[in-house]
């Protein structure tokens, strides 16, 4: 038992690393001694044994002492990866994160993930499942782009019960501290359900009412356009795309949930759809991951013999490039 204990602490010493002692100092000459966690939306956030997370206004901060390094974006657009000491001007940064967290870097270039899942048996029945989910994003001072792709398809024996693509691409100007607005297109197809495509084009606002290192959350409202084939009917209805995109980092960024959500209510046919994605992905290596996700699509008037709701679960490797 004696070795169990000691082989689980230097488990634990090895993959989660031991606390660090980062130093905050003020411009009044107050220290703040602990884990800096991340700068962003002009704040700094550290983790402290006696006070637990504290959040501090940016402005406040003379200058930052680290042992270990950072990602860094600056104002100008220039990014880095620098361990903080008095040299760098921490009013002229931007955004700042670990740069072990291998889940959420940051960068002037895009960065990009893709997961496939597979699955299939034999026997009584054959069946077959294929699922990939991409995504990439890119983060500037003053925008952000994500895209996003999700492809389903499944197959019983010689019937195709699934085969679903949904693609994203959205963008976001940032106003200043935590307000944006935001484009978006979507395009999503499912023959199964007598959707030929959907697209959907849309403007509008949100804000960033959680944004640091080991945790996020955003809202968005637009006013968007839907298009949209339904077997042998073209329609173009007026709509509002509420969404909703929710993350938090543990374990050093080596393990994320994440939770996305977007509802889009057709107003001319008072018909709402509810996307909602929930996972979360454990670190393999800067360039692997475990993927787990289930996703929830419901459609309060679906076309006829087809359920409201559809609930899929997957598991894959991601792969970050």
């Amino acid at each position: 038992m004696r070795n169990l204990s000691f082989a689980i602490a230097l488990f634990a010493l090895a993959n989660f690393g031991i606390a660090r002692a980062d130093e905050i100092v003020l411009h009044n000459d107050d220290r703040v001694s602990g884990e800096l966690r991340g700068i962003a939306a002009n704040t700094v956030s550290i983790q402290t044994a006696y006070a637990g997370l504290l959040f501090l206004r940016q402005e406040n901060v003379a200058f930052i002492v680290t042992e270990q390094p950072f990602v860094v974006v600056m104002k100008d657009g220039q990014e880095k990866i620098v361990s903080f000491d008095e040299s760098i001007d921490v009013s002229s940064v931007v955004q700042a994160r670990t740069s072990n967290n291998v889940l959420s870097h940051l960068g002037t270039s895009w960065s990009k993930q893709v997961t496939f899942s597979l699955a299939g048996t034999r026997g009584n029945s054959q069946t077959q499942n294929y699922a990939i989910n991409g995504q990439s994003r890119l983060i500037r001072p003053r925008n952000e782009h994500l895209v996003s792709l999700a492809y389903l398809r499944e197959h019983v024996a010689d019937e195709t019960r699934k085969d679903t693509l949904d693609l994203k691409y959205g963008i976001r100007w940032i106003r200043g501290g935590k307000w944006f607005n935001t484009a978006n297109v979507d395009y999503f197809r499912d023959p199964l359900k007598e959707v030929t495509w959907r697209a959907v084009i849309g403007l509008g606002g949100g804000a960033k009412l959680v944004d640091h290192s080991q945790e996020m959350f955003s809202f968005d409202v637009a006013a968007s356009g839907v298009y949209e084939t339904l077997e042998n009917l073209r329609e173009v209805s007026p709509a509002v795309r509420i969404g909703t995109d929710y993350q938090k980092w543990m374990f050093g960024g080596r393990v994320e949930a994440y939770q996305n959500n977007r509802l889009l209510w057709i107003t001319q046919k008072s018909n709402g759809v509810l996307d909602s994605v929930n996972g979360i992905r454990l670190a393999i290596s800067a360039q692997f991951n475990f993927d787990f996700r289930a996703t929830v699509q419901y459609e309060t008037e679906p076309a006829a013999d087809v359920s409201n709701a559809d609930f899929t679960y997957s598991f894959g490797v991601g792969v970050i490039f």
